[in-house]
């Protein structure tokens, strides 16, 4: 399956096909980071049961901390 991650198309492996699998696949760190699903705020709490569709749009924002 491809998505659009950051605005790159990616194909997922067949074992990513929900949010928290693309987290662990990534290495996403979860803490100081929001991910938007098609332009809505996913809740991290729920990753395990926020199923991935094809040509889904996936952005991956993370705080930067220093100077």
């Amino acid at each position: 399956m491809n998505i659009i991650l950051n605005n790159t198309l990616t194909s997922l492996p067949d074992e990513v096909r929900t949010l928290e699998n693309l987290i662990k696949w990534k290495n996403i760190p979860t803490s100081a980071t929001a991910i938007a699903i098609n332009g809505k705020i996913a809740n991290l709490s729920k990753a395990s049961i926020t199923h991935l569709q094809p040509q889904d749009s996936v952005m991956v924002i993370t705080a930067a901390f220093g100077g």
